[in-house]
């Protein structure tokens, strides 16, 4: 005999989102919440910050929030329904208040606002200090337990949606007993949370492993945005501590906490000198991220010791006695965190009143892609989504469900028999492949990895068909893992809190360097923009070539605009290497106003500098025959060595060494002050592990080179007939390279030779850029 229930609307979760779906549906229906845990569980519970509403109705704060959350989420978000978000939060706060939640108020019985990363405003209602979330659910759970047409069942996981002509007519689930049980029902509503289950190491509960989502996948139902995995700025960082990890919650940065560096260095202003630490937290756990590369740590600092310790014991209970309990006196002591993951900004597709593509099924909170959240959330804009779309499901189901609908029931055929398979060895692959090529920083090579490990796992598992939880959820953690590292291959560009590095170009140096030309360019902001040109104005901007040349710097003048921040979306009719003719279009941008000219004139430099080298270099490159290759050389720019040695490689030469470090290279003075030549090789080969190349000026000095263990021999300003002879003798013993006096109508007889190399200082050193031009040709209010 199946066990079978009949209701009128099934939801799966119970954190806020679920909840507050099912007391606003009528008190007629009849309601089954189904809990993979307890009830008392889940991310909603751990919530520390608060909620994001203008209560008072403002239209300008409101259209204030509006913008704020765009901005967060790198205008990716659907307008519409970040319009639905903001309008209507005051309505569901005081709803929720209405529902017996209590949140902070004053001495005067006014709710108590703080501010948080990106929000221009004081608009963070909290509870208990900073157990929003833990205080929410336990008022609303109380709520919960008075409404007699609502059944609660805990330990129940959903693994299977039941279909009949396109549309959802229930669900299978799987108690403790590894039993099935059927539901069948009018309406589906998906609120099953989000995916921190899958990384080794989250916010969330480890439980938390995106069943929801899994579940509509396997029904067909559409996902979206799942690239887009918000990591937390500031986790407790604990030596050793694996799993679950506890929040410092954003609202400490808002009432005034600054980070530092291993070093003591407060950093923030070398990534956003305007927000500093209030910055999105895509930008923030960023900067943590190259501050922890650059000092060789694995974590940084939140200093908030500014505040008096009964301000801190007041405002962050929580946070002061979980800092105590390993030894952090935050009022005395800098916090010690690192960023960790913690929100999901895609999951199940939805429209504006919360459907899914599936007739019947509805999908609210973290586990949907309603669009809000764009490429990053906005701080405590989750619980907010929680309220508003979970009040819009709600209201879509009363006004389109029949009490006492005849339900229709169908058992599809599947293996019930329970075997106890042990994933575990699965499951902690899963967690550390995700941990480590699906984090902060990604890269496609990375990710070609990850993607091959998980699809192996996820065929494997397919192929099995077991009645356990254990089984499900493990196919639910690598169902996930597939679909996100699916959706950030398909992305390739970054955004947001999706950030691509490609392998062929350190974005660490690249950044280092265009954060400097803005610092030097805008030390204190540009006050010829920032007072002029509203906020929200929009251009168009063309960027010509104005001579002919080569391509070079494509990635790096975008970067600019990037970091500056706001939308300026970029497309390039060119790419790095290729060639473009005198008023020939390289680019498009397209953005606001202020981002394309605040980074105009930094874009122009470094790609005009880099043009220029790839042109010349192109040049030379030309004129030598056979196999002889153009290398450059340690002139180049101080400060620009690396974009100036990849102008070179997209002009078609090869680089020398990047630095001292690189390479032995035995000049004149070193064989002097060795004995020789031989001497100088003799001592130096056993200490190293790189290349040894030595200098040589005569034809006695070739052949006292070639008799050692040097890898590279230089001719440095020799004659052709005596370059001719060297590399007659040599009979491709060494690599040789000609060096000196290399000029453009040189290089080719030079070539002719019979040389490996030749070195060209003037590529880089007294190169003229490329004149490029950026023109703006169509200005929108």
């Amino acid at each position: 005999m199946k066990k079978t229930f009949e209701y009128d609307v099934v939801i799966l979760g119970g954190g806020l989102a679920g909840i507050y779906t099912a007391l606003n549906l009528n008190k007629n229906l009849k309601i089954a919440i189904l809990v993979k845990d307890k009830i008392e569980k889940g991310s909603s519970n751990l919530a520390q910050g608060g909620i994001a509403a203008e209560v008072e109705f403002d239209p300008d704060k409101i259209e204030e929030h509006y913008e704020d959350t765009l901005k967060a989420g790198s205008y990716l978000n659907d307008k519409a329904a970040t319009r639905v978000l903001v309008e209507e939060a005051g309505y569901n706060i005081k709803n929720l208040i209405s529902l017996g939640v209590n949140f902070d108020r004053d001495s005067n019985g006014e709710l108590v606002k703080t501010l948080e990363g990106a929000h221009r405003s004081r608009r963070i209602l909290h509870a208990g200090g900073d157990a929003t979330g833990a205080k929410v659910m336990a008022d609303l759970r109380e709520t919960l337990a008075k409404q007699e047409n609502i059944t609660v069942y805990e330990d129940e996981m959903a693994f299977e949606i039941i279909k009949k002509n396109k549309k959802a007519i229930g669900l299978i689930a799987i108690n403790q007993a590894n039993e099935p049980v059927y539901f069948f029902c009018q309406k589906i509503v998906i609120a099953t949370g989000g995916v921190g289950g899958i990384y080794k190491n989250s916010t969330n509960e480890k439980f938390a492993v995106g069943d929801g989502i899994a579940l509509a996948y396997r029904a067909g139902i559409n996902i979206s945005n799942m690239e887009f995995v918000q990591f937390h700025p500031t986790g407790l960082y604990e030596e050793e501590k694996q799993g679950q990890r506890f929040l410092i919650s954003e609202a400490v940065r808002g009432e005034g906490a600054i980070l530092k560096n291993i070093e003591g260095e407060r950093f923030m202003a070398k990534y956003d000198k305007e927000r500093m630490e209030l910055a999105p937290r895509d930008v923030v756990s960023q900067a943590i991220y190259r501050e922890m590369f650059d000092t060789w740590s694995d974590h940084v600092y939140l200093d908030i010791t500014a505040k008096p310790k009964e301000f801190l014991m007041k405002r962050f209970p929580t946070i002061y006695e979980k800092c105590l309990s390993i030894g952090v006196d935050m009022s005395k002591d800098l916090i010690p965190v690192a960023p960790i993951e913690h929100f999901l900004c895609g999951g199940i597709t939805t429209d504006l009143l919360g459907h899914t593509t599936l007739g019947n099924v509805y999908a609210v909170g973290e586990c949907a892609s309603t669009g809000v959240h764009g490429a990053n959330r906005l701080a405590s804009n989750s619980l907010l989504e929680c309220l508003v779309y979970g009040n819009r499901v709600a209201k879509d189901i009363n006004e389109n469900i029949t009490n006492g609908t005849k339900l229709d029931k169908v058992y599809p055929l599947m293996n019930e028999d329970f075997k106890k398979y042990n994933f575990k060895a699965i499951r902690t692959e899963i967690r550390e492949i995700m941990d480590k090529y699906v984090s902060i920083v990604r890269t496609k090579e990375g990710l070609d990895i990850a993607k091959r490990i998980i699809e192996k796992h996820y065929k494997n598992l397919v192929t099995l068909e077991v009645m356990s939880r254990y089984y499900y959820e493990t196919l639910n953690m690598v169902t996930i893992a597939m679909i996100i590292i699916n959706a950030a291959l398909s992305r390739p560009k970054s955004i947001g809190c999706h950030y691509m590095i490609s392998s062929s170009l350190d974005m660490i140096k690249v950044d280092k360097i265009i954060k400097d030309a803005l610092a030097e360019d805008m030390p204190n902001g540009d006050v010829t923009t920032d007072n002029l040109i509203p906020d929200g104005h929009q251009s168009k901007a063309m960027l010509i070539a104005k001579a002919n040349g080569v391509i070079s710097g494509v990635e790096v003048f975008r970067r600019v605009f990037e970091l500056i921040g706001g939308r300026c979306n970029i497309k390039f009719y060119k790419k790095n290497g290729d060639k473009v003719s005198r008023m020939e279009k390289i680019a498009l941008l397209e953005g606001d106003t202020k981002t394309i000219l605040k980074g105009e004139r930094v874009a122009l430099n470094l790609i005009q500098r880099m043009c220029g080298i790839a042109t010349e270099t192109s040049k030379y490159v030309a004129k030598v025959k056979g196999n002889t290759k153009i290398l450059d050389t340690r002139k180049t720019m101080p400060g620009l060595r690396y974009l100036d040695k990849l102008a070179v490689t997209h002009g078609g030469g090869t680089n020398h060494r990047y630095s001292l470090s690189d390479m032995v290279m035995l000049k004149d003075n070193h064989i002097d002050a060795a004995g020789g030549i031989t001497e100088a090789v003799r001592q130096i080969k056993p200490k190293v592990n790189v290349k040894i190349e030595v200098e040589v000026e005569t034809l006695d000095q070739f052949k006292e080179a070639l008799n050692t263990e040097c890898d590279i021999i230089m001719l440095d300003n020799m004659s052709l007939d005596l370059m001719a002879e060297c590399v007659k003798l040599n009979n491709h013993k060494k690599m040789l390279e000609a060096s000196g006096n290399m000029s453009l109508d040189r290089v080719e007889e030079v070539s002719l030779t019979g040389v490996d190399f030749i070195s060209v200082g003037a590529i880089t050193h007294s190169v003229k850029a490329l004149d490029i031009s950026l023109k703006f040709h169509e200005i929108k209010d």
